[in-house]
């Protein structure tokens, strides 16, 4: 592995020695250095530690991580993809469901609260008005909460 660009362009240019253009020499340096980056972020290296340790520009590397992550999915067989897409589309509709039964809750929880504030509910055995608290169960796990209105101590 090369340390820095110039090192590696160094040794590509006198591995092709032979060829004449210089544009040529170039095009093949910027390859073997993309090649090279792409075997890092293979291995898990980030961007930001491949600016550092081949002394490369920070918009290079982006350009070289953008190319290999759209390289990468290019990969991915179709019905893999498809099957990505299908959960994603469930979660989607999970969720939905979930800030549903949300704002459900809520609008149960303000209709005590309004109901407990407009008719001062009072409690028997304290005499304080207006702190109502329910004792809530998970339909799904079963695990039990309490939500509602306390008086701040």
């Amino acid at each position: 592995m090369f340390k820095t660009k110039q090192a590696l362009s160094s040794h590509m240019k006198h591995k092709h020695s032979a060829v004449s253009s210089s544009e040529t020499s170039e095009t093949s340096a910027g390859g073997n250095i993309a090649s090279e980056v792409f075997r890092l972020f293979r291995q898990g290296v980030k961007p930001s530690e491949v600016v550092v340790r081949m002394n490369l520009p920070p918009e290079h590397v982006k350009q070289l991580w953008i190319s290999y992550v759209e390289l990468s999915e290019m990969s991915l067989p179709s019905s893999e993809i498809n099957e990505i897409k299908e959960k994603l589309h469930e979660l989607e509709e999970k969720i939905a469901e979930l800030d549903d039964d949300i704002d459900s809750l809520y609008g149960s929880l303000e209709s005590i609260n309004s109901a407990a504030c407009e008719y001062r509910w009072e409690c028997p055995y304290c005499g304080e008005k207006g702190y109502v608290a329910l004792r809530v169960k998970c339909g799904a796990c079963g695990r039990e909460m309490w939500w509602g209105w306390w008086k701040k101590k």
